[in-house]
């Protein structure tokens, strides 16, 4: 009998992800008391019960992962608060999901004004939607078990949420668009009343939604 090994030494042996399985776990794969796993007992339930053909896609695109890791012309610096992540899985979902949410802001500015948004609901509705994306993108990582920088107790806490990350409204485009004067201090105030914030609180709502 082999022995006991954590699950993510059990993701490494099986070559996919670690949450992959996490999956399994939940599905049914016999885990000890211990939280630790029988690799012999784990592997013969994975093959009795996993499709091979969707094994063989985690496998392959944990193995993906590896030859990008180990091919120094296509390493990125990783970016900050992400550092510490050894799984190159991790690092491709603290990547990629945090990127997408710092994308979005201007496209949903843009939206909502082109649907016919005053100003100032334009640009509520983006930073609130940029808050938002911010907690799903933190519960996201969480549920994947990517584990937080150190020091943070969960995604939304870390420093992937620079404000400077965040590409920038173009509010004075816009705000010619829809025929209004650039007046951020009282759309901010709008914002903050429809959080139920004081208007003449000082905290911006780009400095709420990042840390």
């Amino acid at each position: 009998m082999a022995a006991p090994m954590s699950k993510a030494a059990f993701a490494r042996l099986m070559n996919v992800h670690k949450s992959q399985v996490t999956r399994w776990d939940q599905l049914g794969m016999p885990v000890l008391a211990s939280g630790q796993v029988d690799p012999d007992a784990a592997a013969t339930w994975v093959h009795a019960n996993v499709d091979p053909a969707l094994r063989n896609y985690h496998q392959r695109a944990r193995a993906t992962e590896d030859r990008r890791r180990e091919d120094p012309g296509r390493n990125a610096k990783p970016p900050p608060g992400t550092e510490h992540l050894s799984e190159p899985m991790d690092g491709m979902l603290a990547a990629v999901l945090p990127g997408m949410a710092h994308r979005a802001p201007p496209t949903i500015a843009a939206l909502a004004v082109h649907c016919g948004a005053p100003m100032r609901v334009a640009y509520a509705i983006a930073m609130g939607a940029q808050m938002a994306l911010i907690q799903q993108v933190a519960d996201l990582l969480d549920a994947a078990d990517v584990p937080p920088p150190p020091g943070r107790d969960d995604w939304q806490q870390a420093s992937i949420w620079r404000l400077s990350d965040f590409e920038e409204v173009d509010w004075p485009g816009l705000a010619e668009k829809a025929g209004e004067a650039v007046d951020l201090d009282a759309w901010r105030a709008f914002l903050r009343g429809k959080l139920g914030e004081p208007a003449d609180s000082g905290a911006s709502a780009e400095t709420a939604a990042a840390h």
